[in-house]
């Protein structure tokens, strides 16, 4: 009878929410929408659409769960009570917790100073404008089969205050992912460096599902390697979990005898390294679009430096962020690798290592890099595009929109972010003026009529012209820069 009882207030207990939890409340309903449970029979939308006595066919926007008051959703939820629910509801209420006593990075003082290097890597990331939609919203630690590594708020000492009197291990990150029945981005491979850039795990991983895609020409990786490969993803993850634990003088998880595999093998997946844990250190993770790997590898932890959050663009600013590969050319005047050659989740982790080493070394923060290369074929290139389909003598009238002196070398056909240099088909309705060089490309856009203004995606655009269709309607054609030069709308 007690257990029953003290059940029952726990269930009770669970279904208490207050306005202050709505965030919370919307990620349970989120949940139970993506994972189709229902109320009475009722998912969310046809619950909304009674309670409201609004037409389900107004559009999913009207019941979105974020656009709904805490009283709705609370109800929504108190209705939940099967144990597929009640579980769900508590592990969200758990995570909210488990956050709330997140170590914070700083006191809040604004007269402390962080004479860390360290510490400024860490604050310049969570000061990007992107770390919000990086690593609150997109790495979703509330999901099962998640692990929360990073140190609990044990005293008032913040993580600024901790670097200064705690030894600091850095620990770089590189994850590489293919296409499964299980998500578009499963483990396929992973590797861990020290400071120096020295593997300590390096595993090929069994990825959950059956394979769709291994993106081998990116990963590097053919389903003959991965014959015989048995170690399961979450076998591997803990790896890294136990590893970040010991570290930080914690117990570590309780994990699964790992299976004997291809991947256990020299050369292809061995801890070559141990540390000396003595002491409890900081772990601070150190990655490029670091979000994608411990989504990845189900993994939350902080403190974090994302090497992409480390530098930014001429004219554009942190509105993008720049590749593993451009930050480290810009550094260190030599490419990552051979251009069209498969990543080495090996020489990425490092190369996110040297970045931050690099970082760690300069008085002053690296100064901002081009957005292309210099002589990139991308900057003698206008794009023409709104062209309508129906159209059909374009390419002659295209070469007329141009004033005289200012005409292109030749039209080119447009896809996506490759080009091919057969002429443009009738039915194209964006294509690519070719200069001979950069700076005609840039006096042609100057020259022609109109006023330039940002697009959304930050490309200098006009409205320099308009095409007459044969059914006589009057349709404006932009065209644009082929390099933003302004930040994201």
């Amino acid at each position: 009878r007690k257990k029953k009882k003290d059940k029952k207030e726990k269930k009770e207990k669970v279904k208490e929410f207050t306005e202050k939890d709505h965030d919370t409340l919307v990620r349970i309903v989120r949940e139970a929408k993506k994972r189709k449970l229902t109320v009475s029979g009722d998912e969310f939308n046809l619950y909304i659409s009674k309670l409201t006595k609004t037409d389900i066919s107004a559009g999913v926007p009207n019941f979105h769960p974020r656009t709904q008051p805490w009283n709705i959703l609370s109800d929504y939820v108190k209705l939940m009570e099967s144990k597929r629910c009640l579980q769900m509801i508590d592990r969200h209420v758990q995570w909210a917790k488990r956050m709330a006593t997140r170590l914070p990075f700083s006191t809040g003082d604004p007269n402390e100073k962080i004479n860390s290097g360290v510490a400024e890597l860490i604050s310049r990331t969570l000061n990007h404008p992107m770390y919000e939609s990086a690593y609150v919203e997109g790495v979703q630690s509330f999901e099962r089969w998640w692990e929360i590594t990073d140190l609990r708020k044990c005293s008032e000492k913040s993580i600024a205050e901790l670097l200064a009197t705690r030894k600091v291990r850095l620990l770089g990150l590189d994850c590489e992912m293919c296409h499964t029945s299980a998500g578009p981005s499963e483990l396929l491979s992973f590797t861990v460096v020290d400071e120096a850039g020295i593997p300590i795990l390096d595993r090929v991983v069994k990825p959950r599902g059956d394979i769709i895609d291994l993106r081998t020409a990116i990963t590097g990786i053919t389903r003959q390697r991965l014959n015989g490969v048995t170690l399961e993803w979450k076998e591997a993850r803990d790896e890294l979990v136990n590893l970040i634990r010991q570290l930080q003088g914690q117990k570590p998880i309780k994990t699964k005898k790992s299976s004997k595999s291809k991947s256990n093998v020299a050369g292809d997946g061995i801890a070559r390294f141990r540390f000396n844990s003595s002491e409890p250190a900081i772990v601070v993770l150190v990655g490029h679009a670091l979000n994608n790997d411990l989504n990845a590898m189900r993994i939350d932890h902080r403190p974090i430096i994302d090497t992409a959050f480390l530098f930014e663009f001429q004219k554009i600013g942190q509105s993008r962020i720049p590749s593993l590969a451009a930050a480290y050319e810009h550094c260190f005047s030599r490419p990552l690798r051979i251009e069209g050659a498969a990543h080495n989740p090996y020489e990425d982790a490092a190369a996110a290592m040297g970045l931050v080493v690099h970082e760690l070394s300069q008085i002053k923060k690296t100064s901002p890099m081009s957005v292309v290369p210099p002589n990139d074929p991308r900057l003698r290139k206008l794009v023409i595009q709104n062209i309508p389909t129906d159209y059909i003598d374009y390419h002659s009238y295209i070469m007329k929109v141009f004033p005289p002196n200012f005409e292109p070398l030749r039209l080119e056909e447009f896809v996506g972010k490759k080009y091919s240099y057969a002429p443009p088909p009738k039915s194209q309705n964006k294509i690519c003026a070719i200069f001979e060089t950069e700076q005609k490309a840039n006096a042609a856009f100057e020259a022609l009529p109109g006023i330039s203004s940002f697009d959304l995606f930050g490309y200098s655009t006009k409205s320099a012209a308009t095409f007459t269709t044969p059914k006589g309607h009057v349709v404006p054609v932009e065209i644009r820069k082929s390099v933003p030069e302004g930040p994201i709308n």
